[in-house]
């Protein structure tokens, strides 16, 4: 049963997302 190993990789796809959501945020932002 390795649904710990799928939490953590969700979970470090959900961060990545933010981390890209955020760089997008600062890079509209500062733009417009």
């Amino acid at each position: 049963m390795d649904l710990s190993f799928q939490m953590e990789r969700s979970g470090r796809m959900f961060r990545f997302v933010s981390i890209i959501e955020t760089f997008v945020e600062l890079l509209y932002g500062s733009s417009s």
